[in-house]
């Protein structure tokens, strides 16, 4: 336990879970940059930015087997792993916002929407979650605002 002088108990902490069946584009794995403004924690105001980035592996995805869990670029989307493997494709026409190793949101709703994918229910699951994940901590922001 890692407590402060305030009482509240704190530690880095990452929740996550592996997803066996992922949605793929192209064979490829991706997550989402979403960036999310706490505009105030009491009361609490949220600003959840329309657009974002898509960051996709740059290995074809393969469920994970012991002979390819080392294989970072097919199973982490991080920009800092896959930015150095040869297959990684910088884009270099901002107009084009669905194409290379990463795309604009507004690239990826152009995509699902194309290929008879809801985005918009996507989108508003994903902003459920931002929106959980901050009353989450609300207590411990508002505290830290007003101490």
């Amino acid at each position: 336990d890692i407590g402060g002088e305030d009482g509240y108990k704190t530690a880095p902490v990452v929740a996550q879970r592996y997803l066996t069946k992922p949605f793929l584009i192209d064979g490829f794995k991706f997550d989402l940059r979403i960036y999310a403004l706490v505009l105030s924690c009491d009361p609490l105001r949220i600003h959840v930015f329309n657009d974002g980035l898509a960051r996709f592996c740059t290995e074809k995805y393969e469920p994970p087997k012991s002979h390819n869990l080392k294989d970072v670029c097919m199973h982490l989307t991080n920009y800092a792993v896959n930015k150095h493997n040869e297959n990684f494709v910088f884009n270099e026409d901002a107009a084009a916002s669905d194409e290379g190793s990463k795309w604009s949101i507004q690239g990826l709703k152009e995509w699902m929407e194309t290929h008879g994918h809801d985005f918009a229910k996507m989108w508003a699951d994903c902003v459920d979650v931002i929106v959980k994940t901050v009353i989450s901590i609300q207590p411990v922001l508002a505290h830290n605002y007003h101490s």
